[in-house]
């Protein structure tokens, strides 16, 4: 006797678990590039990110009376991103609480698999940020800007930190760029030096300079020498103490001069390299680039020998899964080109516009998580829409969120992927519902 079910009547092989499967062998590059690149801290992150989430998502589904869902495979891929997702020196607690937060909060207290509206590792990685700050914006070090930096591109004691081309930093590229940008520009769109005030004549002082008892500006954190007329190294008041010059030697008198500065008939010193120097590169003194975004930095960021995120460096390591998860047909093409497309244009257009406060495009695509968040987080299955026009406006928005986090004057984040893809889960049942197909015979 026939017997009819309810429908989908066209069963596909896919499973939970085999999907889920399936990204944790795409993410597999990107978990072998952090150990190479990371060592041993890449590894405990990984086994404590992963431990207690499953840890956890055993208890809760213990403490509810629901049958356990290990075996399905989420709460493993869920502890791989979020370690993914965390700077190698995080403390090994704050990591298992991102990891608590992400299971039993951002998953399982909206019911489980298939009911979170938020992408839970995306969530953990949130909560970390907004709790432990400093630690997770404290990187590792590393020597990229040894390739990176010329002289004609450096700034000295860019917001409290020394760059030189022989330097190990703690910035990674993104920030190094956002602060510099943040630090050069002017009200009025122009490169000047950080934080610099006029003084009551008109005149500018030096970076966070103080005034003086008579309103002139005085060189910052300046000793005055026995005779009164010298300030400290780097930063020096001239005679008359109306001007302060940064990276200031002695003069034969005692008195100290900034370096290339040119005198004005009263004796005065004028600012070095006021104006934009003849070849371009540099506008008030300092470069229109915080570093030479060349083939060498190109090619270090691509294959990730730079500092940052563990799973977020290598570009190439998540190619490669992303590719997997194609051919896989875990993932469409949608979400990804929409939204790595969207941030091209935008960077493009942005650095075709005012080259000297943005970076080029190709640089915010190998910069940050991006690649981390456009392949394997905003491809989400739950938290992301059901259509493809729907995918589309997903990671057109996605895009558009990330870069302007990412160049708006006066922010302080460096990247915007994280909270673009969650802003963006926020909106996916409204785009659901605009995007929803007619059904055949019916009229919108």
């Amino acid at each position: 006797m026939l017997t009819v079910s309810p429908s989908p009547h066209d069963h596909a092989p896919d499973t939970v678990r085999r999907i889920m499967l399936d990204v944790a062998v795409a993410l597999v590059p990107a978990c072998m590039a952090a150990l190479y690149f990371f060592g041993v801290r890449a590894a405990l992150l990984l086994v404590v990110c992963v431990g207690t989430a499953l840890a956890v998502e055993a208890l809760c589904r213990l403490a509810m009376g629901r049958p356990q869902t290990l075996r399905d495979g989420s709460a493993l891929v869920t502890g791989i991103l979020l370690a993914l997702n965390l700077p190698p020196d995080l403390p090994l607690w704050q990591a298992a609480l991102g990891a608590v937060v992400a299971i039993a909060i951002a998953k399982q207290l909206f019911g489980g698999l298939g009911k979170n509206p938020f992408n839970p590792a995306l969530v953990g990685r949130a909560f970390l940020l907004i709790s432990f700050t400093g630690a997770m914006t404290t990187w590792s070090p590393s020597d990229w800007r040894r390739d990176a930096a010329s002289p004609e591109r450096e700034v000295q004691s860019l917001q409290g930190a020394t760059c030189t081309a022989d330097a190990t930093t703690t910035a990674t590229p993104l920030g190094t760029a956002k602060a510099f940008f943040a630090a050069t520009a002017s009200p009025d769109g122009r490169t000047a030096a950080s934080s610099a005030t006029p003084s009551p004549d008109g005149r500018t002082a030096a970076p966070s300079a103080t005034a003086s008892p008579d309103g002139r500006t005085a060189a910052p954190s300046a000793t005055e020498s026995p005779d009164g007329r010298t300030a400290a190294p780097s930063a020096t008041a001239s005679p008359d103490g109306r001007t302060a010059a940064s990276s200031a030697t002695a003069s034969p008198d005692g008195r100290t001069a900034a370096p290339s500065a040119a005198a004005s008939p009263d004796g005065r010193t004028a600012a070095p390299s006021a104006t934009a120097s003849p070849d371009g590169r540099t506008v008030f003194g300092l470069p229109k680039q915080p570093f030479a975004w060349d083939a060498a930095l190109r090619r270090r960021m691509f294959l990730g020998d730079v500092n940052g995120c563990i799973g977020e460096t290598s570009a190439l390591a998540l190619l490669l899964g992303g590719l997997f998860l194609l051919w896989r047909r875990v993932i469409t093409w949608h979400v990804p080109v929409a939204y790595l497309g969207t941030v091209a244009v935008y960077a493009a257009i942005a650095h075709a516009i005012s080259p000297a406060t943005t970076m080029p495009a190709d640089f915010h695509l190998l910069a940050g998580g991006l690649m981390l968040g456009a392949l394997f987080m905003a491809t989400d299955m739950v938290t992301t829409p059901v259509t493809h026009s729907g995918l589309l406006v997903f990671g057109v928005g996605c895009g558009l969120l990330t870069m302007i986090i990412r160049t708006v004057p006066g922010g302080s984040y460096p990247e915007g992927v994280s909270f673009a893809i969650l802003i963006m889960n926020a909106t996916t049942p409204l785009i659901n519902r605009a995007t929803r197909p007619r059904a055949f015979g019916t009229r919108r």
